[in-house]
């Protein structure tokens, strides 16, 4: 006795929430529960080598958190859609909506993985807080010098050398290591080819835009010794980026 076929309609949308809602909770699970063994083996080994008083390594993101989770969240994504569009043309009411509702969901990952990138340079150069205040100021908040020791001018200098050389290794939108490190250019190693180059353009796009409202910030609050930091105007890095 052979199974009925699900030709469309009614039936198939309940077939499709019926498989399709349990395998999406069963990945947006494992990606909050993800943690990265190798890579807290790495901070482990070099907080044990760490010279006694030096601060303790940033532990690796976990969870959501962490990009490499939202890239593992993506790529299941990507499969369901793919089984999704073999369906016969006859199926494509009810399967539309659901490739639409996976593409949302993918998008999400996807920008949440380049934001967690992004934040990761910030920290590494120091500037989070000198970003976060620049933005404020541009949305007509206090200026930097209001923003305590993160935002005063030696401070801001110190993390623009670190974030100039980030932006040589990303030149092109692209390169550095497997791992960002919160210093370099991330490489979105972890990333299929596919999404890489989307993933690097996205978050040269973001790094341009934040490096000149930060550029902005600080020329308006220190004036020529702001200047005088600053080395590369916001042309000289969308160029340097590729965007």
């Amino acid at each position: 006795m052979t199974a009925p076929s699900v030709q469309g309609g009614e039936d198939l949308e309940q077939l499709l929430s019926a498989v399709l809602d349990p395998v999406m909770a069963a990945i947006e699970s494992a990606a909050s529960s993800y943690s990265d063994a190798e890579a807290e083996a790495m901070a482990a080994a070099a907080d044990i080598a760490a010279l006694p008083g030096a601060p303790p390594p940033r532990a690796p993101p976990t969870g959501l958190a962490s990009p490499k989770a939202r890239t593992f969240a993506m790529n299941n994504i990507d499969a369901l859609s793919v089984a999704l569009l073999a369906a016969p043309p006859s199926s494509e009411a009810a399967v539309a909506p659901r490739l639409e509702a996976l593409a949302a969901a993918r998008e999400a990952h996807f920008e949440a993985a380049v934001q967690a990138e992004i934040e990761a340079v910030m920290e590494g150069t120091g500037l989070a807080g000198a970003f976060a205040a620049a933005q404020g100021m541009m949305s007509g908040g206090d200026k930097l010098d209001a923003g305590g020791a993160a935002c005063e001018l030696p401070h801001i200098a110190a993390g623009l050398e670190k974030l100039y050389a980030v932006f040589t290794v990303g030149g092109g939108g692209g390169g550095g290591g497997e791992e960002s490190g919160g210093t370099t250019f991330p490489s979105f190693g972890y990333m299929r080819v596919d999404a890489r180059k989307g993933a690097r353009a996205r978050l040269a796009r973001a790094l341009a835009a934040e490096y000149e409202a930060l550029y902005l910030s600080v020329a308006t609050t220190y004036g020529r010794e702001g200047q005088q930091a600053l080395q590369r105007t916001p042309d000289d890095v969308r160029v340097i980026l590729g965007v």
